[in-house]
This record gives structure tokens, C-alpha cells and sequence, in this order.
């Protein structure tokens, strides 16, 4: 499978030539560069974001373990790392969609450290990476994406970085607010889904190796067993594998993503000796947290 590290890379993979100054953010409107029906991309992964808005597309994606078409006006977003692939069928006549692929860096490098998973929580590894949107909240969403394409498509502007960061934090507080609404909540499959996309969003708060199963089910006012039947059901995973699942992956993320030491990444995910954090990683992952941060790639 493809791992892509940088966004110029699945650019190329995707026959889009870029000169852009920008390493970590990228928007392009799709049917400048879709228009061959049946262009599909085998199972891949990548190292930053990407988010994705159409009307009048028919294409069939899937995304980690969900599989949806985007005909009915769909928003999807895939985090880093997570599996994807999807298949062009057909473009309805004046259809419109973009893609947006930015690294965290883009924003933080403008306003500060922001914390992604916390502060937008519909970025989830796990949760349904798809959300179908009102008549109004599509237009809300691809009147930002047009008017940042116009924007990162003018030949000069002063601070243009500056322009672009602030509309995609907008961009991004706008579809929390999706997320949070009534509309959205009906979309989860079952109670099961509701309950697993609750106790993901405990974890990337509360993510911490000594805190056990029964911390997370009080923290949802549910049982210890109920939460575990509804993680099994919805993953297909134990809630003790998703559990760790989750700790590696935020190792991942931290190693990825910031240039803390392995002590202190340690000591936030809760282990009270490094070598307790190494010996756990390098069971999970097959590599020490040293040897993945200097050959990612291999790993990922």
C-alpha cells in the first residue's frame, strides 16, 4: 500500500502539478482535473488531511472501514494515516466539488499550537468520515472552499499564508458546528456507533495508559460491559485493542508532529518509565519510538 509523506507527492500520484510555494496546504477544484470517468485510486495513506465537498459527483469512496457514494451531497474528510481509495463513476453536468490536503503545521504555524483532535473533534481515526449536509450547510461550506481557492490561486497577495490559515480555521469551526448539530447525530447507524464515536472522542482527550476501561464507561454513564459490546460491534475490535490502538496512535502523532523527547511523550501518555513507553511501542509497532521517528515510512 502507498504511503504518501508530502502533500506534493499524492499530488503527483493524482496527475497534479503543483508550484505552489505552499508545502502544507493545497486546494484545487475537482473537475479541473477529474473528468476521465472510472479514474480511481487504489487503497492508500497519508501523512496530512483531507477534506472533500462535491455536488453532482458520483463517486464511490471508502474510508478506513466505511463505504459511502457522494451523490447525495456529502462532506468526507480522511485523518492522517487512515486508509483510503475511491472510484470516479460520473459527473453531473455543472457539478462542483473541491479537495482541500493541509498539515497541521499550516495552521499552527500561523496561530499558535493548536490541537487539532481536541479542538475539532469530526477528525476522528474511527468515527464515520462522512457527513451529509443540508441545503444550507453545503452552501455555507463550498462558498468558503470557492473563496479559498480564489485566494490561493491569485498570482501574488501580501500575507497570503495568513489569509489562507484563517479561512481554513473557519472552514474547520464551521463543520465542528455540523457536527455538533441534530442533523448529524442521526446519522450514526446505531446506538452502538453513537457510543464508540462518544468514547473515541474520551480517548483523545483523556488518552492515558493507566486509565482502564471502567474510567471511560463511568465517564459515559454506561456500563463497563455495554461499552465493550458496542465497541466490538462498531469496530469489530475489543475495547482494550481500540484502547491501545489509540495510545500508539498518538504516540504516532506526537512523534510525527512535534519535537518532544521520547520522556516526555512517555510521561503524557501516562507511562511512568520510558522504558516501560519503549518496550509498549515497539511490541505494537515493531520499532522502537527512536527508529519510527527517523524512518516513519516504513512503519506507517
Amino acid at each position: 500500500m502507498r504511503t504518501f509523506q508530502s502533500i506534493n507527492d499524492f499530488l503527483n500520484e493524482i496527475g497534479i502539478t503543483s508550484s505552489r510555494e505552499y508545502s502544507d496546504f493545497f486546494i484545487f477544484q475537482i473537475e479541473d482535473h477529474f473528468g476521465e470517468i472510472g479514474f480511481e485510486m487504489s487503497p492508500y495513506k497519508h501523512s496530512f488531511f483531507e477534506l472533500t465537498m462535491a455536488i453532482g459527483h458520483d463517486v464511490d469512496i471508502n474510508i478506513g472501514t466505511s463505504k459511502f457514494n457522494t451523490i447525495n451531497n456529502v462532506l468526507s474528510f480522511t485523518a492522517p494515516y487512515q486508509i483510503t481509495s475511491w472510484k470516479v463513476n460520473s459527473f453531473k453536468e455543472n457539478s462542483v466539488g473541491y479537495m482541500i490536503l493541509f498539515n497541521p503545521s499550516f495552521i499552527q504555524s500561523e496561530f499558535g499550537k493548536i490541537d487539532l483532535y481536541n479542538s475539532f473533534r469530526f477528525l476522528n481515526l474511527h468515527a464515520s468520515p462522512m457527513y451529509a449536509l443540508s441545503e444550507h450547510q453545503k452552501h455555507t461550506i463550498l462558498e468558503l472552499m470557492r473563496t479559498m481557492d480564489l485566494e490561493f490561486n491569485r498570482s501574488s497577495a501580501e500575507r497570503k499564508s495568513i489569509i489562507l490559515s484563517a479561512y481554513l480555521t473557519i472552514l474547520l469551526e464551521k463543520i465542528n458546528a455540523i457536527s455538533d448539530s441534530d442533523a448529524t447525530k442521526r446519522l450514526f447507524r446505531n446506538r452502538a456507533d453513537e457510543i464508540t464515536y462518544q468514547f473515541e472522542n474520551l480517548l483523545k482527550k483523556e488518552i492515558n495508559y493507566k486509565n482502564r476501561l471502567e474510567h471511560y464507561a463511568s465517564q459515559l454513564f454506561i456500563s463497563k460491559a455495554y461499552l465493550s459490546e458496542c465497541v466490538k460491534k462498531s469496530t469489530q475490535k475489543s475495547a482494550k485493542a481500540f484502547i491501545q490502538e489509540f495510545i500508539v496512535f498518538k504516540a504516532k502523532v506526537l512523534l510525527n508532529q512535534s519535537n518532544s523527547t521520547i520522556q516526555n511523550i512517555a510521561i503524557e501518555l501516562g507511562f511512568d518509565e520510558t522504558s516501560n513507553f519503549i518496550t509498549y511501542f515497539k511490541k505494537q509497532v515493531g520499532s522502537t519510538p527512536n527508529r519510527y521517528r527517523k524512518n516513519r515510512d516504513i512503519y506507517n
